[in-house]
């Protein structure tokens, strides 16, 4: 999927307080709401693809280990990819 053709998202939220001190404390937070599913949906073609040409992981599910079945680990995704940009920023 092209980048430019997926929502915007430049919508405003405020996160309450001991929201942002929990993310302060803990380094990360759920922040529910902050894409809608239309949104999430139209992001997740582009987001998968760029996962799979990350890893390198084309086998099926079956065929994994089981901490490749859980997880599939990419760091900095959203510099290598546009409509990850996107997504994250």
């Amino acid at each position: 999927m092209n980048a430019a053709a997926s929502p915007t998202m430049r919508g405003t939220i405020t996160v309450p307080p001991a929201q942002v001190e929990q993310f302060a404390r803990d380094g990360h937070t759920v922040v529910r709401g902050l894409a809608t599913p239309d949104e999430v949906e139209s992001f997740r073609p582009g987001i998968e693809s760029a996962v799979r040409r990350a890893t390198g992981h084309h086998r099926p599910l079956e065929s994994r280990d089981t901490y490749g079945k859980a997880f599939l680990q990419v760091t900095n995704l959203c510099s290598a990819d546009d409509t990850v940009r996107g997504f994250t920023f």
